[in-house]
């Protein structure tokens, strides 16, 4: 079973109760400081405290007892904990993904972008599938379903970016690994092999309520 959380930070206040930090790992709540924009701050904490949360209650454990470790290649696990996880952040919301299995997500918000990127980062295959048409926002939101498509390959792997340009997302073998989705002005893709799959959305307001229970 894989689940899929996506959360919209659409609150405009950026201050964060104190009990947030601390349940924050050390490591993770020294490197979070040090993120200038209040709003990318906050994002990244509250992702990185629901993890702990969820994989509490599934573990049976207060939020203080995980400690979240990365590999080399920068996939998050727990010591000890069978299940496998991914967590990603965009401006003002995040998507995380728990599994019996391996997992890889990826959240992007629909924005202007350099299309020159689809000759330097995406195959053929993908670069037809983006300019099929010349309309600017769906050729936008052609590159992000692309390129969430492509990271999300490329987390559940650990491989990196360097796997970029020759992961091609439409082949039949990666395409029946992946689920896109789009919430809003989020395109979100997620990658996994299990039969089972949840989708939860949460507003921030509903994320606060899940902190405080």
């Amino acid at each position: 079973m894989t689940e899929l959380f996506i959360v919209k930070m659409e609150n405009k206040d950026f201050s964060v109760p104190d009990y947030m930090w601390e349940l924050a790992d050390c490591e993770k709540r020294t490197s979070i400081k040090k993120i200038r924009r209040e709003s990318e701050q906050k994002t990244r904490l509250y992702a990185h405290v629901f993890v702990k949360i969820i994989l509490g209650e599934k573990l049976s454990l207060a939020p203080s007892k995980i400690k979240i470790s990365y590999l080399q290649n920068g996939k998050p696990y727990v010591e000890n904990c069978p299940l496998k996880f991914n967590i990603s952040h965009t401006e003002n919301a995040f998507a995380v993904s728990i599994s019996d299995n391996e997992t890889g997500v990826d959240i992007e918000k629909t924005r202007s972008v350099d299309l020159a990127l689809c000759n330097r980062f995406f195959t053929e295959n993908e670069r037809k599938l983006v300019f099929k048409n010349d309309i600017k926002l769906e050729l936008e939101k052609r590159f992000f379903y692309v390129w969430t498509r492509k990271e999300a390959f490329l987390k559940y792997t650990g491989e990196g970016i360097s796997g970029l340009k020759t992961t091609d997302t439409e082949s039949p073998d990666l395409s029946s690994m992946l689920k896109t989705f789009t919430e809003g002005e989020y395109t979100v893709s997620l990658c996994f092999d299990d039969k089972g799959l949840e989708k939860v959305v949460l507003t921030e307001e509903e994320l606060i309520t899940k902190f405080d229970s």
